[in-house]
């Protein structure tokens, strides 16, 4: 086993796990698919083309720093497939994880090896830190056995599920904040899951989706997303509940405006920003509608045709929105931020900000 000092690949690497940044632990056994993930989500790797990545076989974490924008500001540790840190190496991984994921391949029943380790993990991470968020991936839900039917697929997580937190429990982790995903590389389930597990690392998140929420209601939408365009994860949406096709016609939209720039070019940065706009109309008098609100930030809208006549009052809150985002960046919160009740005025999404509180407030009115 590695001496502590080199448990992680380099100095670099060591560096950027003992900052203050949020950092996200990714463990699981051989062939369970971590690695693919994390090429997949943050290297544009094609799925089929995660086939020919080399096993992993130094035991040293390979540590990653990830920050596109304002929000996404994080770090990435790829253990070593297997790896469980002894004794002289826990706090100096542990106590600087924010969120620890575990891959479990769904195709390798029946599991036992995968709950093992999985137990030995979460309970000594759970021993340093007790507020690391505790991630299950049931990965590669992709196979013959899950494409049949969702049953397979519902099945296969309760079982995890069960048996993991009856070894846990027995461990002595009577509340552990563990959290399950289904997730696959050759769909958005991936995406959406590392979505959620980003999420809950900001903590401007109550701020955004009540913002999100005023704007959908203000504007008539049915849905609204706040997209990281580099790596399409979603940091926010407003309260109401994710339709998984939804969601997967916004990722894909994000795409499309990549390939787009890609195919015609792109402006300078502060053009792209206050300018680039994208609308996709769908065949059930529903449309999207796509604008930068910041540095690879994007604010995907769904909206219904009817709703969208005026589409000047449309951009108009959403600038206010994006005048609000700033002040979210400029005044992190130290406390939940509140929205509170303004004047009435016609369909105008309005926000003020009080650098004394460190926090952004907002009303809407229809």
């Amino acid at each position: 086993m590695a001496a502590p000092e080199r448990i992680f690949a380099d100095d670099e690497s060591r560096e950027i796990w003992l900052d203050d940044t949020p950092k996200i632990l990714m463990v699981g056994l051989p062939k369970a698919g971590k690695t693919s993930i994390i090429r997949v989500i943050f290297h544009k790797t094609s799925p089929y083309e995660t086939f020919e990545l080399a096993p992993n076989r130094s035991f040293t974490i390979d540590v990653q720093r990830v920050a596109t924008n304002n929000l996404i500001r994080f770090a990435i540790g790829d253990a070593p497939s297997g790896l469980i840190p002894d004794e002289s190496q826990e706090k100096l991984v542990y106590s600087k994880t924010s969120a620890l994921i575990v891959v479990i391949s769904a195709q390798n029943e029946p599991y036992q090896a995968e709950i093992k380790h999985a137990t030995e993990v979460i309970t000594r991470a759970w021993n340093v830190n007790k507020n690391i968020n505790f991630e299950v991936f049931i990965h590669k839900v992709d196979g013959d056995v899950f494409a049949s039917s969702d049953g397979a697929k519902i099945d296969c997580q309760r079982e995890i599920h069960t048996n993991l937190m009856e070894h846990l429990y027995e461990r002595g982790l009577k509340e552990p904040n563990v959290t399950f995903n289904a997730t696959s590389i050759y769909d958005h389930t991936v995406f959406e899951a590392f979505s959620r597990v980003v999420q809950r690392l900001i903590p401007q998140i109550p701020t955004l989706e009540q913002l999100l929420d005023l704007l959908v209601t203000t504007c008539r939408m049915e849905k609204a997303f706040l997209f990281d365009v580099v790596s399409k994860l979603f940091i926010a949406t407003d309260t109401s509940s994710v339709d998984a096709h939804v969601y997967e016609l916004c990722s894909d939209m994000i795409d499309v405006v990549i390939d787009v720039s890609c195919i015609y070019g792109s402006m300078s940065d502060s053009q792209y920003d206050a300018q680039s706009n994208c609308v996709i109309n769908l065949d059930n008098n529903i449309l999207l509608y796509l604008r930068e609100v910041d540095r690879f930030l994007a604010l995907v809208c769904v909206v219904r045709e009817e709703y969208f006549d005026r589409q000047h009052m449309l951009d108009y809150n959403i600038n206010v929105f994006k005048d609000a985002l700033l002040n979210v960046f400029k005044y992190p919160p130290k406390r939940p931020n509140a929205l509170t009740p303004g004047p009435q005025t016609d369909g105008v999404f309005h926000h003020s900000t009080s650098a004394s509180a460190s926090s952004a407030s907002a009303a809407v009115t229809s």
